[in-house]
């Protein structure tokens, strides 16, 4: 015959079990899903970096704080469980990364994740002045990889532009000789599907 206080003891360990089995399981929001982070960028035209940011997967009873470069900032609870947050850094190329994590959670569903995300400025090298009737390199740096791109010059007060077409290589850097006919400033511009880059100007003496 059982005791009844041994058999006490066995439901009041098997209730405390699952309790502790229910609190792991529910250490991710939506439990057995890990939060997550990904960020798309577009260069500021004064300087600096906008930065989209969404978190998937959050739990909206926690905070959450987000971490990249100089700046650090908090949401507030109440927030959905998918959001996109923007931010503004001053750093412009490069690769970076940012980290999401929980806070105020009282422990058990803390979690927190890290991504990384690379920052481009599509743009032009090239020299300030050059003599008339030389040739010199236009280099693009930071366009689409192993694409077609397009140098325009344009005479400054008018006059009919002038096109040289090459490509990129695998790290969007691309280069291409051009002359050209006058003397005076020029504008050149570069630019390839979906991306542009701030004109430049040159002094042909």
């Amino acid at each position: 015959m059982n005791n009844p206080r041994t058999t006490r003891k066995i439901v009041a360990a098997a209730i405390l079990g699952a309790a502790v089995v229910g609190g792991t399981a529910a250490y991710a929001y939506p439990p057995n899903t890990s939060m997550t982070a990904s960020v798309t960028s577009a260069p500021k035209p004064a300087g600096g970096s906008a930065l989209s940011v969404t978190v998937s997967n959050s739990n909206p009873d926690c905070a959450i704080k987000l971490d990249v470069n100089e700046v650090k900032l908090t949401v507030a609870p109440g927030h959905p469980v998918s959001f996109t947050q923007m931010l503004d850094i001053k750093s412009e190329r490069g690769r970076h990364s940012i980290t999401v994590k929980t806070v105020d959670c009282k422990g058990l569903n803390k979690e927190s994740a890290k991504t990384s995300f690379q920052l481009l400025k599509p743009h032009i090298d090239t020299k300030s002045s050059i003599k008339a009737g030389s040739k010199f390199t236009v280099t693009v740096k930071d366009f689409p990889p192993t694409g077609s791109f397009t140098v325009t010059a344009t005479p400054a007060g008018g006059g009919a532009p002038i096109q040289w077409t090459a490509t990129t290589n695998t790290k969007g850097l691309g280069k291409v000789k051009i002359q050209l006919p006058t003397k005076g400033t020029w504008s050149l511009v570069a630019t390839a599907p979906g991306t542009t880059a701030a004109p430049v100007q040159i002094l042909v003496k």
